[in-house]
């Protein structure tokens, strides 16, 4: 598969053969530029803007894309996906959204989770739901999601193959969240240059060693 990252929590993910698009958390264009995207299957994580644009992406397909915004399990053009919904902490005396959606995806081999506006910790029952999951699409930022030590956390919790971080500040969003480098200097992790797309396959995923890699937008 393929893998593209568009801003905030919002990922392309396509399969080897280029036949199927998923796309992760569409916003309402507060980062990057979705105007141009297509997909067959789209999948939001909450009801925040910033996380559940669909319209954008309907706008341009050719074929209205199937939309998953709510938990159970899905099998969609031979990919399985498990959605388990989850209570926020409040903070500050709200939580942005009180529920959020997690998602597993099996794809070619590979089990993909997204996160996207999950702002703490994950719970066993919540855990054992996902499942196995070998790439993690994580936010890190802070503010209405997870801030760097509750991802630090879950990162314990999962022990992912692979960590790419998202929603944290940059030039492209208006969001107030913190730093990359936050996140990279507190999880001690280390990280090589910034690649625009990454391929993935079941068989080169790393090792024992949990790996970090960033994602340029696309």
């Amino acid at each position: 598969m393929y893998l593209y990252f568009l801003g905030n929590s919002c990922f392309k993910i396509q399969t080897n053969d280029k036949e199927t698009t998923l796309l992760l958390d569409p916003f309402d264009g507060t980062a990057g530029n979705l105007s141009k995207q297509t997909a067959e299957v789209i999948l939001s994580s909450s009801d925040r803007s910033d996380h559940s644009y669909v319209d954008i992406v309907k706008r341009t397909s050719p074929v209205l894309p199937f939309i998953i915004n709510n938990p159970g399990e899905y099998d969609v053009k031979g990919i399985s996906i498990q959605a388990v919904e989850v209570k926020q902490d409040m903070v500050d005396g709200k939580s942005g959204s009180e529920y959020v959606t997690l998602y597993s995806m099996g794809i070619e081999g590979v089990f993909v989770g997204h996160l996207g506006a999950l702002n703490r910790s994950l719970k066993e029952a919540e855990l054992e739901a996902l499942g196995r999951i070998d790439v993690l699409l994580l936010p890190v930022g802070g503010g209405h999601v997870l801030s760097p030590k509750a991802a630090i956390e879950i990162i314990a919790q999962i022990e992912p193959r692979m960590v790419i971080p998202c929603h944290y500040a940059m030039k492209e969003s208006k969001l107030e969240l913190g730093t990359l480098q936050s996140f990279l200097k507190e999880s001690g992790m280390k990280t090589d240059e910034a690649v625009d797309k990454l391929k993935i396959t079941k068989k080169e995923l790393p090792g024992e060693d949990t790996k970090c890699i960033v994602l340029n937008i696309a």
